[in-house]
């Protein structure tokens, strides 16, 4: 009886509360999906979109990058950041979707992806073609 309520309990923990806890995640993702075309920017690079009571969701407007190794780089730059999530992984997308924790204020969010979108933009200008292309490959 006890290892059966063990085995059952292991089995809900390894395998259906994790599916719990990417149902936020999804709706999350649906939202932001929902609002890709509804987000207006106003000149603005990222705009918090949400908010609940541990993250700040934010889009980012994709369509400042001009090139597709631009937009590798930025996404790459910020997967080495623990408290900025990318919701979605699409560099083709216009608009990209992220989650940071409160911890971080607004304007400091809104500063860091500056500064990554003016890193990926100098980088690009400072790379022949040739190094381009062969960034692009290891992504394909």
């Amino acid at each position: 009886m006890i290892t059966k309520l063990s085995f059952t309990l292991l089995y809900f923990f390894l395998f259906c509360a994790p599916a719990f806890a990417q149902l936020k995640e999804r709706k999350i993702l649906k939202i932001g999906n929902h609002q890709n075309d509804e987000v207006k920017f106003s000149n603005q690079f990222v705009k918090l979109v949400e908010s609940d009571s541990l993250y700040n969701y934010y889009a980012v407007d994709m369509s400042v990058f001009k090139e597709k190794h631009e937009k590798i780089y930025f996404k790459n730059l910020i997967f080495n950041e623990p408290w900025l999530v990318s919701l979605d992984h699409d560099v083709e997308k216009k608009t990209s979707w992220y989650k940071a924790t409160k911890k971080r204020t607004e304007v400091d969010v809104t500063k860091f992806l500056s500064d990554l979108r003016s890193k990926a933009i100098n980088d690009s200008k400072n790379q022949n073609k040739s190094s381009k292309q062969k960034a692009l490959e290891k992504y394909k």
